[in-house]
């Protein structure tokens, strides 16, 4: 098995995290909470950090283990409001001697090539949707009153919070929090090992490249040909570091999650060839 990994940030913190161990391989998105916080660097600095450092590396359930760690999150949280918790995305698989699982939840996404040409893409759309209606509000106020759209990301704060009370929430997103009590809807999927041929696991900052750069208008163009993946990543960031660009390559229904702030791209990404 031969496995790649890269991230890359574009501030003195990165909030994204590999987990590696055994046959098990794991990207974590953490985000900060939308109100002042306590945690240094930030709220999804430490969260990552801590799942990092306290997930099983032997074969325990993680998905117990994420239960009971968020359990023990909350002590160091004292507002129980969605906006002012750390959250994460995360999506990982766990290769067995016959199968592959598959888990997601947030927006971390597993890609699998299968053996004969099969692109299977496993994802939570209900967070990508929330972070559509953000860009294409921030995008309308920013031609509206010529400014940057990283200027206008403050005069859509009220939709941020309000989207982010949707958290775990009915008819709202799934994500990793802290909680006394959690409930996580992790998306679960299994697939044979022998028609695996690759298996990509990568957070938004790299879905971005077809999501909302427009570099691949689809993640089927993206990844029918093997990955190049630091021309990916080039192109990324040559797009979302040049304002000049942006209104002709962003998408309305395109995404950058409102997390962090726009031109803020944090990558990470697994690529494993079995």
């Amino acid at each position: 098995m031969i496995v790649e990994k890269v991230t890359r940030k574009s501030r003195r913190y990165n909030e994204d995290r590999f987990l590696e161990f055994k046959s098990c391989f794991m990207v974590m998105d953490g985000a900060t909470s939308l109100a002042p916080t306590k945690f240094k660097p930030s709220g999804g600095s430490f969260l990552v950090s801590y799942l990092k450092n306290n997930l099983p590396k032997g074969n325990d359930s993680i998905i117990e283990k994420l239960y009971t760690l968020s359990k023990e999150l909350s002590k160091y949280t004292d507002e129980k409001s969605e906006e002012y918790l750390p959250s994460a995305g995360l999506a990982w698989c766990e290769i067995k001697e016959d199968i592959v699982n598959i888990h997601t939840i947030g927006d971390c996404e597993v890609v699998v090539i299968t053996n004969n040409g099969k692109i299977i893409r496993y994802v939570q759309p209900e967070l990508i949707k929330l972070d559509s209606l953000a860009i294409k509000e921030m995008i309308d106020i920013s031609k509206e009153k010529s400014i940057s759209i990283k200027d206008a990301r403050k005069y859509v704060n009220d939709m941020l919070i309000k989207h982010r009370k949707m958290m775990n929430k009915v008819d709202g997103y799934n994500v990793f929090a802290p909680y006394d009590n959690p409930n996580f809807n992790f998306l679960s999927a299994s697939v044979e090992r022998k028609d695996v041929k690759y298996i990509y696991l990568f957070s938004d900052g790299f879905a971005s490249a077809f999501d909302c750069f427009g570099i691949y208008n689809s993640f089927e163009t993206m990844f029918k040909d093997e990955i190049d993946l630091k021309l990916i990543i080039d192109k990324i960031v040559n797009v979302s570091s040049n304002p000049s660009t942006l209104y002709e390559t962003i998408p309305l229904v395109g995404l950058i999650s409102y997390l962090l702030p726009f031109f803020s791209l944090i990558l990470s990404f697994f690529q494993m060839l079995l």
